[in-house]
């Protein structure tokens, strides 16, 4: 989750961050807003799976950081219900 919450304190959005896939301990975020809005999953795991509320998703792709110290990252686009075409930002 400490990699989701600095994500999402860096940009000027401040998107939402869940809890360990688990919704119910993120009551700020809701399944119906996910499948509305899609979201970001970022795991520390190269072959982590998404979350059973992300339905439509891409590939993940690593990230790696400047600093060789700093192991990479995995990001996941979760589609919004409506599917990739849809995303527009």
């Amino acid at each position: 989750m400490w990699l989701a919450g600095l994500v999402s304190l860096g940009l000027p959005q401040r998107p939402d961050v869940a809890v360990d896939h688990d919704l119910s301990l993120s009551p700020w975020v809701k399944a119906a807003d996910v499948a509305a809005k899609g979201m970001l999953y970022i795991s520390d795991v190269k072959d982590d799976h998404a979350p059973f509320y992300c339905t439509a998703h891409g590939v993940s792709h690593e990230i790696r950081l400047s600093n060789s110290h700093i192991p990479p990252v995995f990001a996941t686009v979760c589609y919004a219900d409506s599917g990739p075409s849809a995303v527009r930002e």
